[in-house]
């Protein structure tokens, strides 16, 4: 079971967990109103206004710092230590939110004892469900059976693409039916299956929820009136390809076809997407500009101090349509890195960096100035990551399909970022290209925010950063 929120899938453990966190977050306001007025009828709610409005404003600011910080990864929960002090600092910056909201918008204003109530409260029973809830909620995720038509070479690519967590934990291999392919794989996690079973009823014996179709020749080779039954009946029927999206969230290069872009949904964004976006962009790199000023500031400082040379580093990078533009960073790196004139990828422990910029990568601080590239147009906040000409050219040669991810604005983060650590090689490039390709496929506004929002993650703990 899971919840479909436009082209986002929610699991039911998470759909649970944002149900009743907001549910805690109601209760903890109207508690705090009760105690700190002393009555929740009708001369207590009458004293705040309509309470509803502000608790349910509570709600939503709550759940969008868990967000933020990570506290809704389905596929990878955070540990029990880990997420506690998530859920300390989400609920911080909860109430720092609401403090501005309730001063900047008098008729919502509750009062400052309501108000560190609420959150008190709110934390204390936000952090008791997801303790106790943890196990609970990972022994009830519903595992779907699963049946793989196919037992050779696109079948060992399904296994390949999948992600380890997602079998054993919300995926169950039962079985592999050879479709007349010549050698069936030897290693296959799951029984092997007789050739020209009788498929509903094996599917029937085996409580199948979904057949996988996986055939390395489909020609004349799909049993096309069994599928039929099965689907009927009410088993899934599912592309290999198609399959992998959805579970591993990008799309399988190894598998993909011009014509499964073509005749696929996606790939195509509502006719006020893009107007949508740039507003969005506009504000936020205004307001962020405005509020990382200080910050920017100590950058510059501490730059100039470590070494004495320039503070900001510009290098020419590919933007929409191929357009080469030049990106802002402050400077991480030694000067003259590439004396060579040579362009080299940043590595592990790179020795270029300098003690500074180790801080400013970890914390993505280095990105700051490229909030100006947005206000420019050359850039948005959300997108594939602009790559330099002379890689973009290497890439392009080697990597099919990687200029698509030129179609739209670069991006200071993306869904390859959240799902990838930094990329330093060939082989980095081509799985980032996997998810950029499912950004592209999945264009919403809704998408972009919730990027946004778990970046924030990335961000504070210096995930993946070189």
């Amino acid at each position: 079971m899971a919840l479909r929120l436009l082209n986002l899938q929610l699991s039911t453990r998470t759909s649970t967990l944002v149900v009743l966190d907001a549910a805690a977050c109601v209760l903890a306001m109207y508690g705090a109103a009760f105690l700190r007025l002393n009555a929740i009828g009708a001369a207590g709610v009458a004293s705040v206004g309509s309470l509803w409005i502000r608790a349910l404003v509570f709600a939503g600011l709550t759940l969008l710092s868990l967000t933020a910080l990570g506290l809704y990864q389905s596929r990878a929960p955070v540990p029990t230590r880990a997420a506690a002090l998530r859920i300390a600092l989400a609920f911080a910056f909860t109430g720092l939110l609401l403090a501005l909201l309730f001063y900047a918008i008098p008729p919502l204003y509750l009062g400052r004892g309501v108000l560190g109530l609420s959150v008190g409260f709110g934390l204390l029973l936000v952090l008791a469900l997801h303790i106790a809830l943890r196990r609970p909620l990972d022994r009830a995720v519903p595992r779907r059976a699963l049946l793989v038509l196919g037992a050779g070479e696109r079948a060992q690519q399904l296994l390949a693409y999948l992600p380890a967590p997602l079998l054993g934990r919300t995926l169950e291999l039962r079985g592999f039916m050879p479709l007349g392919e010549a050698a069936p794989a030897a290693d296959l996690p799951a029984p092997l299956l007789p050739a020209r079973t009788d498929l509903p009823a094996l599917v029937a014996s085996l409580q199948i929820d979904e057949i996988v179709l996986a055939a390395d020749e489909r020609r004349d080779r799909l049993p096309m009136d069994a599928l039929l039954e099965c689907k009927l009946c009410g088993v899934a029927v599912t592309e290999a390809l198609a399959f992998i999206e959805r579970e591993a969230r990008k799309v399988p290069l190894a598998l993909l076809q011009p014509s499964w872009i073509i005749l696929n949904s996606g790939f195509s964004m509502l006719p006020l997407y893009p107007l949508g976006k740039r507003l969005f962009d506009l504000l936020m790199a205004s307001v962020l500009a405005i509020a990382a000023a200080p910050v920017m500031l100590l950058a510059a400082l501490a730059i100039r101090l470590e070494d004495g040379g320039p503070v900001f580093y510009a290098q020419a990078r590919v933007g929409r349509h191929g357009r080469i533009f030049r990106i802002h960073k402050f400077r991480s790196m030694v000067v003259d890195a590439e004396r060579r004139q040579t362009p080299q990828w940043a590595s592990t422990d790179d020795p270029r960096i300098t003690r500074t910029g180790r801080v400013l990568r970890k914390y993505r601080i280095d990105e700051l100035p490229q909030l100006f590239n947005v206000l420019r147009g050359e850039m948005s906040f959300v997108g594939p990551r602009p790559e330099r000409p002379e890689f973009v050219e290497q890439l392009a040669a080697r990597i099919p399909y990687y200029r698509e991810r030129h179609r739209v604005l670069p991006g200071i983060t993306g869904w390859a970022q959240l799902n990838y650590p930094y990329g330093g090689c060939e082989r980095d490039a081509l799985e980032k290209l996997q998810y950029e390709l499912y950004y592209l496929k999945h264009p919403s506004l809704l998408f972009d925010f919730l990027i946004l929002l778990q970046t924030v993650d990335v961000v504070m703990f210096g995930k993946g950063a070189r």
